[in-house]
């Protein structure tokens, strides 16, 4: 079998098994290969339930047995928190049994970390899971065009990216560090450590920015169009500010931002184009014949920095169509004859299933 892709799903697993399997081993209920949306499903509700468990263990509801097994506690005859004033030479008696007790809620508290630790890459690992197969089902039918393999993931890489994935519990984050591993593992170099880190201090209020953000975004960065167009689409200069300060755009202390030049490629008609990565699709601008300005189209942008680009293509938010619209008109505006779209192959090498979004007017 041909490369790329090359069964990113077998390739993930296999990953996991070699990274985790002794920490997903208590619910892993397949063998390779086997994984379906059936079988995830069947592994979620069991997951639910060992979370449900581990609530109990931290309030006090059940407690681990000599074999480590979790059992119910004896609500009938609770502890008591205050019995008869002892005599002032036997208190010392009491120590060593509440020493007991502390040595047990401890360990009991430990117990419930770990297992929740475990549960939270469980289930990452079926988000990742999910990513690969959707990234199979784009690599299927694409032309390999060579046999060389993708090297193996960095171990260091891995290493990290467990010790951030097991501490995350929001279902909205683990779907992202999933698709991080699945992404690493299908591209290995996709994603730096610094994404990892950044990721692992993200909070709700940083996603929630991302999110409002990531439609605005393309290969180039976010293009400036008037403030008024900005706030009629529902992005202000805020928001802009707030993932400068997170460390993920550049160009918002300028006021027109940063000047970009897209080159040019020509065609064998002679005719010259530029294109532009807007998430899944390919902006094509056709140039118009002849002219000193077809190879000089230029836009104001607030640039990604590397972590920006990373953390935002996890984010996979569809362009804005209204401000689709504008950025064409830009290309218009700078002597575009026509600007058509179309959807990039997973490797990013093709583009198919073009059409004309946008054409420049015939004078009268």
């Amino acid at each position: 079998m041909g490369w790329p892709g090359e069964k990113v799903l077998v390739r993930v697993i296999d990953t996991l098994e070699k990274g985790i399997g002794g920490a997903l081993r208590p619910w892993q209920t397949r063998r390779v290969g086997k994984a379906n949306a059936e079988v995830r499903m069947q592994e979620r509700l069991l997951l639910e339930q060992v979370e449900l468990d581990i609530a109990d263990l931290k309030a006090g509801r059940k407690k681990l047995d000599v074999n480590g097994k979790l059992i119910a506690c004896d609500v009938s005859s609770p502890m008591l928190l205050e019995g008869p004033k002892p005599a002032k030479v036997k208190r010392i008696e009491h120590k060593p049994a509440e020493s007991l007790e502390f040595a047990q809620a401890a360990h009991e508290a430990a117990q419930a970390q770990e297992m929740q630790q475990a549960v939270n890459l469980k289930k990452i690992a079926l988000y990742a899971e999910e990513e690969a197969e959707e990234l199979d089902q784009q690599f299927e039918g694409l032309e390999a065009g060579g046999t060389n393999r993708q090297p193996d993931l960095d171990a260091d890489w891995f290493a990290k990216w467990r010790t951030g994935a097991q501490e995350v519990s929001k279902d909205e984050m683990q779907r992202l560090w999933g698709k991080l591993l699945a992404g690493e593992v299908a591209t290995p170099g996709s994603y730096s450590m610094h994404t990892i880190e950044f990721l692992s201090r993200m909070s709700s209020a940083d996603a929630a920015a991302l999110a409002h953000v990531a439609p605005f975004v393309t290969s180039i960065g976010i293009i400036k169009v008037t403030d008024k167009d900005f706030k009629n689409l529902g992005l202000t200069f805020s928001h802009l500010l707030y993932l400068d300060d997170l460390g993920l755009i550049n160009g918002t202390n300028a006021i027109e931002g940063i000047t970009w030049t897209l080159g040019q490629i020509e065609q064998e008609n002679g005719r010259s184009v530029s294109t532009l990565d807007v998430g899944r699709d390919a902006l094509v601008f056709f140039h118009s014949e002849g002219g000193e300005r077809q190879s000089k189209l230029k836009f104001n942008v607030y640039t990604l920095t590397r972590v920006g680009r990373e953390v935002l293509t996890l984010a996979s938010f569809p362009i804005h169509p209204e401000y689709l619209k504008l950025i064409c008109d830009l290309g218009i505006s700078q002597e575009v004859e026509e600007v058509q779209i179309g959807t990039f192959s997973p490797d990013r090498t093709q583009v198919h299933s073009l059409r004309t979004i946008a054409k420049k007017p015939v004078p009268n």
